[in-house]
């Protein structure tokens, strides 16, 4: 009987920490998106890395995915002349281990936190700023390279939120922020 209760305990353990994977959060601390039709065209400036990580380009990671993230939404076009500019700054990144998620949940987490604002360029204001977290704290073999894929979870979810915006915008709603 008792081999039994440990080998459900450890298949409740491992489909427990199966589930858990990268978690993320995000807050738009400033929202006024301005009432123009279509799409909102935004100049992505290159990624500021304030980490000082030496392992890997997390600035061109994050230029990359906010170009792609933002090229793929209805409610934004990314274009050279636009009138609103993104600006970003990777301001945590670490790398972490699997095999330490694996050993114990919580140690060698994977993280990455980007601070990002829009602002139009006509008039100077500051249209969005927002920071979004991503996390990869627990599970094993599954989330290697996750130091590959947490720059862009944390952007994909600040990308979710500003498209929220606009397209609550665009149905003549107030805009909100997460919290």
């Amino acid at each position: 009987m008792n081999a039994r209760c440990g080998f459900g305990w450890s298949i409740f353990t491992a489909a427990a920490m199966a589930v858990m994977g990268c978690a993320t959060q995000t807050q738009l601390e400033r929202v006024e998106v301005p009432q123009i039709a279509g799409p909102l065209s935004i100049r992505v400036v290159p990624c500021v890395d304030r980490t000082g990580t030496a392992t890997r380009d997390v600035a061109a990671d994050a230029t990359m995915a906010f170009q792609s993230r933002l090229a793929a939404s209805r409610e934004f076009r990314v274009a050279n002349d636009a009138r609103f500019e993104l600006t970003c700054d990777v301001t945590a990144f670490v790398e972490g281990s699997a095999l330490k998620r694996w050993i114990l949940p919580g140690w060698g987490a994977t993280s990455c936190q980007v601070a990002a604002m829009v602002t139009d360029q006509s008039t100077g204001h500051t249209i969005f700023t927002g920071r979004s977290t991503a996390d990869v704290s627990s599970g094993g073999l599954y989330t290697v390279g996750a130091e590959t894929y947490i720059v862009d979870a944390a952007i994909a979810d600040l990308v979710a939120q500003m498209e929220k915006a606009v397209a609550a915008r665009s149905v003549g709603s107030e805009p909100s922020s997460r919290q």
